[in-house]
This record gives C-alpha cells, structure tokens and sequence, in this order.
C-alpha cells in the first residue's frame, strides 16, 4: 500500500517522466545529495539554469597532426641524445649551445642599434676584460661595418677558422 503523499504548497505541479539508466540515476543521486537536495529538486535545478543555446568557442583539438609528431620526437630523441652525453662530449655541446644563443641575442641587441647596451649587460655579468672578449667575437665595432662580407673577420659559433673558440672556451670555463 502506498504512503500518501504530502499537500504541495503548489496545485498546478504536474509530474512529468524521464527515462534514465540506472547508472544515470545513481549518478543524480550522489549529485543531489552532495547539494543537500532531491533528485526532483536537483533535475529541477539544472533544467532551468543551464543554458543551452550559448555557443561556446571550438575547443582546440588534443591530437597532434603527423608533423607536430614527428617534431616532438626529434626533439625529445635530441634532448635524450644530449643527456646521454658523458664528460668533456656533454661539456662541449653544453658550450656551444651557450655561444649559439649568446650570439644569437647579442647580434639581435646590435641590430636593433643597443650595441652598446649589449656591451654593458656583459661588463655587469663577465667583468671589463672578459666582456670586451665577447663582444669582439660576436658583436664587432660599428667601425667594421664599411668592410665588405669577405674582409669582415668570422666571429662567433660559426667561425671555422677557431680563432675565437678558445677564448670563449675560457670565459666558460671559469
């Protein structure tokens, strides 16, 4: 036999039907109650805040196309490669990659004509002699500047020639 129910407050309630899992509902169960409402409250709820007519930016998609791939890995087998190095092997590409970038950003600086600020960032970090050194190598007096490609020393990372390499070697060294 059944237990009558309650009076409502309100009369024009009407009971509607919804076909639910028994997974679903377990789900609203254990939600409802974590809000310290009924199932019927929490349904109630929901239908009637949620809205679903707001169209919401595309999701940037979590797979990688072949490519990004492709580079992920190279980059992840040349860190391992390089981290798989021993002793003076490691030291060494350690060090060129240092002069690469220093290069890279001192030779950025003087094109943008903050020479001179290069020069100082490297007085504050090397010292006067040792910044001297480096800017020669990588960043020479504007005074060179008239020189065609062929006078123009190599300096830098790239200099076959070595002249510079163990200059730089010692400044990171100490």
């Amino acid at each position: 036999m059944r237990k009558p129910r309650a009076a409502r407050a309100d009369t024009n309630v009407m009971n509607r039907t919804v076909s639910l899992t028994d997974g679903e509902w377990d789900a609203i169960g254990r939600w409802s109650a974590e809000r310290g409402m009924s199932r019927a409250q929490w349904m109630r709820e929901c239908a009637l805040t949620v809205d679903l007519t707001a169209k919401k930016a595309a999701a940037r998609p979590l797979v990688l196309d072949a490519g990004e791939q492709r580079r992920i890995s190279r980059t992840v087998r040349d860190l391992a490669g390089d981290l798989g190095s021993s002793g003076e092997e490691a030291a060494g590409k350690l060090a060129n990659d240092l002069r690469a970038l220093l290069a890279t950003r001192l030779r950025a600086m003087a094109r943008e004509g903050r020479r001179e600020a290069a020069v100082d960032l490297l007085r504050t970090v090397l010292g006067e002699e040792r910044a001297a050194v480096v800017a020669a190598a990588f960043i020479p007096e504007p005074a060179t500047a008239g020189r065609t490609v062929s006078e123009q020393p190599k300096t830098g990372p790239d200099d076959r020639s070595g002249q510079n390499l163990p200059l730089l070697h010692n400044l990171l060294e100490d």
